[in-house]
């Protein structure tokens, strides 16, 4: 659920993926398309254990390729009217969810900070009803820094929002928000 209503409207690109996935029936051949989704899974995999990518919708756009070569090996197999009613359940579907993604609350970064490998984020889910959640998630930049793994996240009680420092206990980090001398906050890390 966190998922949809931080990618909103983002879902409803995956209505395409049928129409893509005809596309490539048509004008491609069936080795490319094996390829295609064959190098697409292989990046897809990381996403898989924890890790994201840092480039903008790219965890995105490597699922719809996914799905559209999938839909691609999946209609050769069926009857044209299975294929039909695969069409229409996945379109329903998608639209159901990103329509789901609207009313289900906004998702949005107040501040972003980043420290050598780290980057914390404040922000704020308001949900349809009721006050906002905030919290703080910090993530880490791994050795080739096309990847980040999320590795805590804080919910911002009123020690954190009217405090300056933040504790992550699960790695040993402690993030002071007040700026200090130099004109930025400061991430310690503990025990090293």
């Amino acid at each position: 659920m966190y998922y949809i209503v931080e990618q909103g409207l983002h879902i409803l690109w995956f209505l395409l993926s049928p129409v893509a996935g005809e596309l490539l029936l048509k004008y491609s051949s069936r080795a490319n398309i094996k390829t295609l989704l064959i190098s697409s899974a292989l990046l897809f995999s990381p996403i898989l254990i924890g890790y994201s990518y840092t480039f903008p919708y790219f965890n995105e756009i490597l699922f719809f390729v996914i799905l559209s070569t999938s839909y691609t090996f999946i209609v050769q197999l069926i009857n044209p009217q299975t294929k039909i009613t695969i069409f229409v359940v996945s379109v329903f579907g998608l639209f159901g969810l990103a329509c789901l993604s609207k009313i289900a609350g906004t998702i949005t970064v107040e501040e972003k900070w980043e420290f050598e490998n780290y980057k914390i984020e404040y922000k704020k889910d308001q949900g349809f009803s009721g006050g906002p959640l905030y919290t703080y998630k910090l993530s880490r930049y791994t050795n080739v820094p096309i990847y980040i793994k999320e590795l805590e996240i804080k919910v911002a009680i009123k020690d954190t929002l009217e405090g300056c420092s933040i504790n992550f206990p699960e790695n040993q980090l402690t993030f002071d928000k007040c700026v200090h001398n130099d004109g930025r906050p400061a991430l310690t890390i503990e025990n090293r």
